[in-house]
């Protein structure tokens, strides 16, 4: 399996809904899919989040899982992880802007993460992509590298869960 990956009016706000739009990736190999790269990848995202007037630039950890039957999971220890599937050596996958929704915020739009697999290596990127959040448009853009481990990661603070702690921010709630 492959796991590797990890939430609006000031510009502080900005920054950490950055962070949290931060993961997700994909790999580079020249064989197999799912079965060949089955395992947990864990590691590093940096991503730049930009709207409601300020932009922020964010790090964190991915955990991007990659199963038997070619279906891929980002940050699968989160209320709302990441979906996708893998062809030959490329990932694709998202992560719904719903992850980002709590009371008083509704997020629409996704996170898309693309990678290719080479060797025990994920190389990808984050978006472009843009979620709203009540009315507010985020570009979210940035890269992450991960690392196939010997076993699952214990949860770690997610894009998701950043991303969603900066919409709560700017929006007020």
């Amino acid at each position: 399996m492959l796991k590797s990956i990890k939430r609006f009016t000031s510009c502080l706000s900005l920054i950490g809904l950055a962070v949290f739009l931060t993961a997700c990736g994909g790999g580079d190999t020249s064989s197999g899919g799912g079965a060949s790269f089955a395992g947990t990848y864990s590691g590093p995202w940096r991503v730049t989040v930009r709207g409601g007037g300020g932009s922020f630039t964010g790090t964190g950890t991915i955990v991007v899982v990659i199963n038997p039957n070619n279906s891929v999971v980002l940050d699968p220890n989160t209320p709302v992880p990441g979906r996708g599937t893998i062809s030959g050596n490329m990932i694709t996958a998202s992560y719904p802007g719903a992850f980002a929704n709590s009371p008083g915020i509704t997020c629409t739009g996704a996170v898309a993460v693309r990678g290719t697999v080479s060797g025990n290596t994920i190389s990808g990127t984050i978006g472009p992509s843009t979620i709203t959040c009540n009315g507010i448009p985020f570009t979210i853009q940035g890269t992450f590298t991960a690392t196939k481990t010997a076993k699952a990661l214990l949860h770690d603070t997610s894009l998701n869960e950043r991303l969603s702690a900066i919409v709560r921010q700017v929006t007020g709630q």
